[in-house]
Formats: structure tokens, sequence, C-alpha cells
């Protein structure tokens, strides 16, 4: 079985030689792409596009699914643990503060959540973000946060 790398086969991947010449020609990818072969993190960057071509798939499942767990970590970093967490008197929130209008679609309630809030990140919302933290104490959404903050669900609720 031939891989995506010219001159490459399946059988390949099982002898120290060929794999020898497999890291040459990674060297080489990585020389045409403009990496720094001295910097691992730089060199991790282009293994992926590297492996990509290698095995001749189709990653934008995978960079889907990272754009979507990057965007929902900032959520939970920037949100979750410093503003759900820290908000002190729920019960005086309201169920959905004027003007405030998150909306959860059902496949993927956390990354629309992460989304709105992101946005209100973005454009220093302060007092929309205060009342997002209230709202997603409230019934219409319950965030639990672990006692490090690290660790966030989101389960949404019907209202």
């Amino acid at each position: 079985m031939n891989l995506g790398i010219p001159g490459f086969t399946w059988n390949d991947l099982h002898d120290y030689d060929r794999l020898r010449d497999l890291s040459a020609e990674f060297d080489r990818f990585l020389d045409e792409r403009g990496g720094n072969a001295s910097d691992l993190i730089d060199k991790a960057r282009h293994l992926g596009a590297f492996l990509v071509k290698l095995f001749d798939t189709d990653d934008s499942a995978v960079r889907e699914r990272a754009a979507r767990d990057s965007e929902v970590a900032r959520f939970k970093k920037e949100f979750v643990q410093r503003r759900v967490a820290k908000v002190a008197d729920v019960g005086r929130a309201s169920a959905r503060p004027d003007g405030l209008k998150p909306v959860l679609h059902d496949a993927d309630p956390e990354l629309s959540l992460a989304r709105y809030a992101n946005a209100l990140l973005d454009a220093n919302d302060k007092e929309q973000l205060d009342a997002l933290a209230q709202w997603a104490n409230k019934s219409h959404g319950k965030m639990h946060v672990d006692s490090s903050g690290a660790t966030t669900t989101f389960t949404s609720c019907s209202s």
C-alpha cells in the first residue's frame, strides 16, 4: 500500500532504514515550510500537516473539533472560572436580564454559549458578561465548576 509521500509504502513504516529516510523527508518538508528544525514546538506544528500528507487523509474533522475545543476552553477559562464561579448574589439575578439573549443550540449548547460569551469578552461588555454569569447560575443553565475551577460542564435546561 502506497503512502501519500511518493516512494514510501506501508511496509516502510516497519523498516528502520526506511524510517530514517522518512525522517529525512520530514526534515525536507519542514524546511520547505520554513519550520525551525531545532525548535521542538515548531516541529510539532508541522508534524500534523506532514502526517496528513503521509497518510493522505482529510483533517477537516480534526481541525473543526480543535477549533470548537479551543473556543470552549477560552470560554471556560475566561468566563466560567473568572465570572460564573464568583457570582455572589445569584438570588437577585433575573431569569433573563434585559438585552441578554443567548441562543443555545440543541446540537451543542456548550459551544453556542461559549461563542456568545466569547463575543461579549471580545467586546469587553462587562455589564452583559455579569448578567450572563448570573443567568448561567439560574434555571436556564447550570454550570458546575469543580473546586479548582478546572472542570466545568454545562447542561441546558428548558425555560
